[in-house]
């Protein structure tokens, strides 16, 4: 295989890498600060880092604003609606699993396709092949399992964006 085939897709592996890992591609940045454990931006408290994004039952509108003053964040109750974000939520989770997994298999697809030989090629082939489909089908399930949750609760994020 000729060298400049091989920087194309070395180049490209690279270019993969840094979109899987964003957080190396701006350490300058972070670096003009002074932070004195990894923790100190971190709110632990923060529905993003919880795997259960409810927090408990109904509470009557006085105890609620104090709950919420002490959590220092907007209390969500274990109903019909909690339970519809806690799905949405583990389905996010998944599809970043997903997509992380579909990077490392087209990085590896896009290996054995550098080493040149034909077995290689025929392996990283069906490996493109099948990864695309799974990753296509993949984003058609999110979409779908999305809307369905949209309706039944009948809130969007996208809201503000549609003009509503």
């Amino acid at each position: 295989m000729k060298t400049s085939i091989k920087i194309k897709y070395g180049i490209a592996l690279v270019f993969a890498l840094s979109m899987l890992m964003p957080s190396l591609a701006v350490p300058l940045a972070a670096s003009a600060q002074t932070l004195t454990s990894p923790t100190d931006n971190v709110n632990l408290n923060d529905s993003s880092l919880k795997i259960i994004t409810c927090d408990g039952p109904t509470l009557p509108p006085d105890i609620l604003k104090t709950t919420e003053a002490t959590l220092g964040h907007t209390y969500v109750s274990c109903d019909f609606y909690g339970l519809m974000q806690q799905v949405q939520h583990l389905i996010d989770i998944a599809i970043v699993f997903g997509v992380v997994v579909a990077i490392g298999l087209f990085s590896y697809a896009g290996y054995l396709h550098i080493t040149g030989t034909p077995a290689n090629i025929t392996k990283s082939y069906s490996i493109f092949r099948k990864v695309g489909i799974g990753f296509i089908i993949m984003l058609s399930a999110w979409f779908i399992v999305y809307q369905v949750i949209i309706w039944l609760t009948g809130s969007s994020q996208f809201a503000v964006l549609l003009g509503k």
